[in-house]
């Protein structure tokens, strides 16, 4: 009579433990960046503008350096 009454408590126990997910978060912004590089005047420039779901402009920046010297340079700037 015991081993029958435990394992009738084990199954009790078993039907408590209920498993559950975890839903990941959509993305609440879309960040996109630009870079460009003028070889005449050796000046580069770069932008970075964010939009919410909804097609809001959250976010903008824009930096301009002047007198770089290549195009790789730019790049590390960025």
């Amino acid at each position: 009579m015991a081993k029958q009454e435990g394992l009738k408590a084990l199954k009790n126990n078993e039907s408590i433990c209920k498993s559950y997910g975890v839903q990941e978060d959509i993305p609440r912004v879309r960040i996109l960046f630009d870079a460009t590089y003028d070889n005449k005047t050796f000046r580069s420039a770069f932008g970075l503008v964010g939009w919410d779901l909804r097609g809001n402009l959250t976010v903008l920046k824009t930096i301009i350096h002047s007198n770089d010297p290549s195009p790789f340079a730019a790049e590390a700037y960025a």
